[in-house]
Formats: C-alpha cells, structure tokens, sequence
C-alpha cells in the first residue's frame, strides 16, 4: 500500500502534541540521539506505527503488536508485515494516510471510554 504523508512539511511530525510527552527524559534521549545520526527530520520515527528512513524515499508501517509467537510483524522495507490484516468484512479500514498527530476524535474516545465495549461505541466512524 503507497502511504500518503497528510502534513505536508515533516516538520509536522516532530510538533509536542498530547501522546507524546516530548519532556519525558527517555523521549528526550531518544530524540537527541536520532538527531545525532540524522541529516533530516526524515530519520525519526512517530508513534511506532509509520517511519521514513534516510534514503528510503518512502513511509514504512510498523506493528508493536508482532513478533510473538505464530505472529511475523518483523519490520522490513522490502514487505510490509502487520501483526494483523484488514478485515473489510468486519467493517475495517487500511487507510493509507499517516497522520502528524492521532484524531481528535480519536483520542478522546480513548481518554474518555471505561472499558472495551464503550471504546468501542465511542470511535469515531471515519477519520
């Protein structure tokens, strides 16, 4: 899948924004490290779930939820390897867009849902 990068200047996808706490100490670490090694803001990685690496010249998708047994989400440039496909069946969607920072709406139903179920009837329909 080609991903589309929303914000149009990478610069969108370092900003402070309310997930990442950008003063946590090992956030900090970890930036001041990429930064070392990096020649553009291409290089860091945002929410563990899409990254651009120097040279690629493309976003890669990455899944926190692989590499456990008889699950092969190992990240590759070559093949995108998710834990877990779409189901267009069940009403899922892959969208292909990587966003600077997660919905509103989005994010509010995750602050404000109790358990699994209200999550549930509290995600927005479409992003």
């Amino acid at each position: 899948m080609e991903l589309t990068q929303y914000c149009p200047d990478i610069e969108g996808y370092l900003a402070a924004d309310g997930v990442i706490d950008h003063d946590h100490p090992q956030v900090r670490e970890t930036a001041t490290r990429l930064a070392l090694d990096a020649d553009a803001a291409y290089s860091y990685a945002r929410a563990a779930f899409a990254l651009r690496l120097p040279g690629a010249g493309r976003w890669a998708r990455v899944d926190p939820r692989g590499n456990k047994p008889g699950i092969d989400a190992q990240f590759s440039l070559e093949e995108e390897r998710l834990a877990w496909v779409v189901r267009e069946e069940f009403n899922e969607i892959d969208y292909p867009v990587i966003c600077a920072a997660p919905p509103e709406g989005l994010l509010q139903a995750l602050k404000s849902s109790r358990d699994r179920s209200e999550l549930w009837r509290n995600l927005p329909t479409s992003l």
